[in-house]
């Protein structure tokens, strides 16, 4: 798993001051649906493209699995604009 730290950019609604521990939150159903989506819908557009390619041999088959891929992939792409999850800051427990 990537260990780098990454930045997010939210609007501090509830006053946080530097220094104060915060948790991110994120919806689940809005990850999990993005995901599906981000891997689902590639790996079912090459299964397709493959099996409508397989008509003209193993050749068709491969072209049909790479062209079924990269529409799989730029349908992603257009589609992801508005995939991105709800997330919110929570003050942390100080006990």
């Amino acid at each position: 798993m990537d260990e780098r730290p990454s930045t997010t950019w939210l609007p501090n609604t509830d006053q946080f001051a530097v220094g104060d521990e915060v948790t991110l939150l994120v919806e689940t159903p809005a990850l999990e649906h993005a995901a599906w989506i981000a891997y689902g819908a590639p790996l079912m557009a090459l299964l397709l493209g493959a099996w409508s390619g397989q008509t003209w041999g193993d050749l068709g088959g491969l072209v049909g699995a790479g062209v079924g891929l990269a529409s799989g992939l730029y349908w992603v792409r257009w589609r992801s604009r508005g995939l991105s999850p709800h997330l919110w800051l929570e003050r942390r427990n100080q006990s």
